[in-house]
């Protein structure tokens, strides 16, 4: 992570960003497992799908650590 003196937002604020961002890839994902479209009948729009979930899902796995990362 790039360093940058923030002169505006608090120790707390900046975890709260982080928590909020963290929040909007899940509800994201949440709602994406909810339109799952079918395998065999619509296999391209699966596979457009399951990219979609894998890139969320690799979003969140990076937020996480990085979130880990900075509170230590």
């Amino acid at each position: 992570m790039r360093e940058y003196n923030y002169e505006l937002i608090t120790e707390e604020e900046k975890e709260n960003i982080i928590n909020n961002e963290i929040k909007k890839l899940e509800a994201q994902h949440w709602a994406l497992c909810l339109m799952e479209p079918h395998k065999l009948q619509n296999p391209e729009e699966h596979l457009a799908w399951q990219q979609n979930i894998t890139t969320l899902e690799q979003a969140m796995t990076n937020l996480k650590r990085r979130k880990a990362e900075y509170l230590n």
